[in-house]
């Protein structure tokens, strides 16, 4: 206390500066003095503080860096930009300041430092919200998309990062994103399942349809997601036991399993591999779906059930739905009491403004909690014979 309340005397007597340092203030107090003050927009007095700091201590990073955020704000842009590439230099793995020296080259026009910087830096640090958002700019239209494309065709250690995390992407970055890997693609490029599927299944998320449509015959070859993924089941054990497991965009996607159980019976006698649902949840839920891209037009969903006879409102139901909109179905039924009896769901898909669908499997409410048991085998889908 009697150091600061020295300091705090010569700083009122006007003794101390950049040129005297009361030994008694470390240099993280000069700096969060300057903090404090460019917060409440007095530069003056955050400049002076600042300064302390960094005679203080003139190789820490983050003074210098302070120092640089103030002459952003006093729009001293030259001096900036000095403590930034200071700042830059005392610390590479700060992403913060060389996301702000990206910006500055960027707004220069200078986008070949952009590239070297964002290269250099994902090789330090790895890929973060602010290396993405750099590379959606840097995969725009223009001169400059075709430096860095080329630069990702070298396959820098950080290329499968940066198309496997996609959770930072908009609809404007993801389709970038998937445009460049069919660039990639186009050029030979070989490219691993680990950049593809979660670019396109981040379109799936964003209801990116008609960049979905675009991309994935290209991606993942014609065809891709206009027939049923897995209709045997041969690979959805595996995947619901490993949610780390990296799927394609039109695999099965396991949803809600409340009070509910999924397993897969090998090799039942006449029918293969068997679906067996158990729920005991009190509200509807989706349990199993899957994204597809079927043209317009009329299809049929046959397979075989079987399970303890139940009321309509405890079942487990097949739907069909577009923009999150379930699509008119109609379905044949018949007795179900412990033997496989074949059931067809009848759909249409519009003409228009439904480019990719989600077929979903689902218990419907069950008011009386009582278990709801039901095995599935032998999907198909295919285009109507009505």
């Amino acid at each position: 206390m009697a150091s600061f309340g020295l300091t705090a005397a010569l700083d009122a007597a006007n003794l101390t500066g950049s040129r005297y340092l009361s030994p008694f203030r470390s240099d993280e107090g000069w700096s969060n003095d300057a903090a404090a003050a460019l917060a409440r927009g007095d530069i003056s007095a955050a400049r002076v503080f600042s300064a302390r700091a960094i005679s203080a201590s003139p190789l820490r990073q983050p003074n210098v860096r302070l120092a640089a955020d103030i002459e952003m704000a006093a729009e001293d842009r030259k001096l900036a930009d000095r403590y930034l590439n200071a700042a830059s230099k005392l610390g590479w793995r700060d992403t913060p300041t060389q996301a702000k020296l990206m910006i500055s080259d960027a707004k220069a026009g200078d986008f070949g430092s952009v590239i070297l910087r964002l290269d250099a830096l994902q090789r330090r640090s790895g890929v973060s919200n602010e290396t993405q958002q750099f590379a959606v700019v840097l995969l725009s239209e223009g001169e400059v998309r075709e430096p860095f494309l080329k630069l990702l065709e070298t396959n820098p250690p950080w290329r499968p990062d940066m198309f496997g995390t996609t959770e930072y992407l908009d609809g404007v970055g993801a389709a970038r994103f998937a445009d460049a890997l069919v660039q990639l693609h186009n050029r030979g490029v070989q490219l691993d399942d680990e950049e593809v599927f979660p670019v396109l299944q981040r379109l799936v998320d964003i209801g990116a349809s008609d960049a979905l449509t675009l991309v994935a015959p290209e991606l993942l070859g014609p065809g891709s997601g206009k027939e049923l993924y897995d209709p045997q089941f041969d690979r959805l054990e595996a995947s619901l036991g490993r949610h780390d497991q990296i799927l394609s965009p039109f695999a099965w996607r396991l949803g809600s399993k409340t009070r509910a159980t999924v397993n897969i019976l090998r090799d039942v006698q006449g029918v293969g591999n068997v679906l067996s649902l158990s729920s005991r949840s009190r509200v509807s839920q989706e349990i199993l779906s899957q994204t597809m891209l079927l043209e317009p037009g009329a299809y049929e969903l046959e397979y075989q059930i079987r399970g303890k006879r139940s009321t309509p409102e405890s079942d487990f139901t097949w739907q069909v739905s577009c923009n999150q909109q379930a699509l008119p179905s109609t379905i044949s039924k018949g007795a179900v009491k412990g033997r496989w009896q074949s059931e067809t769901l009848f759909f249409v898909i519009p003409t228009e403004g439904c480019l990719s669908q989600k077929i979903s499997l689902g218990s419907n409410r069950n008011l009386s909690g009582a278990v709801i048991e039901r095995d599935f085998a032998g999907l198909k889908l295919q285009t109507s014979r009505r």
